[in-house]
């Protein structure tokens, strides 16, 4: 029984995207073939706008005739198909060599990891255009943290954007592949996009959740109060203060950015503060 290759639009159209379709036997023409694969779509694909390829036998080959041969690589042939196309040789039962051009089905279409990482690299590049990427002035206090808090503060930063990493990966994987309308081509366009938004945005929340955090304790800072006017904006600072309920810190929040306070401020309070705090909050 001849086999047959099935195009990526007809196995979504006639076969409803079904995984396991290798091996049922359809009806071709007035000929019964047994579907050996579904070939991807894009410029890589096999020749022609076709449903199928049936794939003849080498008896029925056409001696000194032009074709295609489809196959299964190797592990020695898979290892060097780090190139688009290579030069090969086939032998023919009388010994006599054929050449011929190797090119792999799923060359011509990136790879879902490397679609990902391109789009996670434009995110971080457009980042800038939309949020600070700073976290906050620590530079205007004698307080120092210790080191230890100081790496947690950026592990939690770093486990944030791991888990924001994680979940664009997964949601834009299904996102693109989770519908059958979409072409192999389409949904890589879709996992680009997707992706792109999920990080940029994302991103952006986790350094706005990262500036409301408190150095010292990393709980969220509170009680927002209004301190100053705008009328002396380049007198004194002006904007909103919040307060860390551990008693570690204060934090300022300019209203009209400046040349001399262009960005919030962490003031650390020393004991005299500890009277408005219950319990031992304090590191």
């Amino acid at each position: 029984m001849p086999s047959v290759i099935l195009s990526e639009s007809l196995w979504k159209r006639e076969f409803g995207a079904d995984p396991h379709v290798a091996g049922n036997v359809v009806q071709v023409g007035i000929r019964r073939a047994i579907i050996v694969g579904v070939a991807p779509e894009g410029p890589s694909g096999l020749p022609g706008k076709v449903d199928a390829w049936l794939l003849e036998p080498d008896s029925q080959m056409v001696p000194a005739g032009a074709g295609y041969v489809v196959a299964h690589l190797s592990d020695s042939g898979r290892s060097k198909m780090d190139v688009p196309r290579i030069q090969m040789k086939s032998y023919t039962p009388h010994r006599s060599p054929d050449d011929m051009l190797g090119i792999s089905l799923g060359n011509g279409m990136p790879r879902e990891w490397d679609v990902f990482r391109f789009a996670v690299l434009l995110a971080f590049l457009a980042l800038p255009a939309i949020t600070s990427v700073s976290i906050g002035d620590l530079s205007v206090s004698v307080h120092r943290i210790s080191w230890p808090r100081r790496l947690l503060r950026w592990g939690f930063l770093g486990a944030k954007i791991a888990m924001l990493l994680m979940i664009a990966y997964f949601a834009s994987l299904d996102l693109a592949f989770g519908f059958k309308g979409f072409n192999t081509s389409q949904a890589l366009y879709v996992q680009t996009v997707s992706t792109f938004f999920m990080c940029l945005f994302g991103m952006q929340w986790a350094l706005s959740d990262q500036r409301q955090r408190c150095p010292v304790c990393l709980r969220r800072v509170d009680h927002p109060a209004r301190v100053g006017q705008l009328s002396r904006t380049f007198l004194a600072w002006n904007g909103t203060e919040l307060m860390c309920m551990g008693g570690h810190t204060l934090l300022h929040v300019p209203s009209l950015p400046t040349s001399w306070f262009s960005s919030q401020r962490w003031m650390f309070l020393d004991p005299s503060w500890d009277f408005l705090f219950t319990g031992p909050a304090r590191e």
